[in-house]
């Protein structure tokens, strides 16, 4: 798993790809704006992801 792209856009190629397609179009994607919405989008996926990999492991 790559956390990279999800956190910041510069984490990989498909971000920058995105917002350069996003930009064209006329649409603004602030970073900070790209940020907050990895971090709220990709923390709790993480855990849920932790969590069921544990819940696994007892089993």
């Amino acid at each position: 798993m790559d956390l990279g792209p999800n956190f910041s856009v510069t984490g990989s190629l498909a971000p920058i790809l995105w917002l350069t397609a996003l930009r064209r179009d006329g649409i603004e994607v602030p970073a900070w704006s790209f940020l907050k919405l990895g971090v709220m989008a990709t923390l709790p996926a993480l855990a849920a992801a932790l969590a069921a990999v544990a819940l696994g492991a007892n089993l």
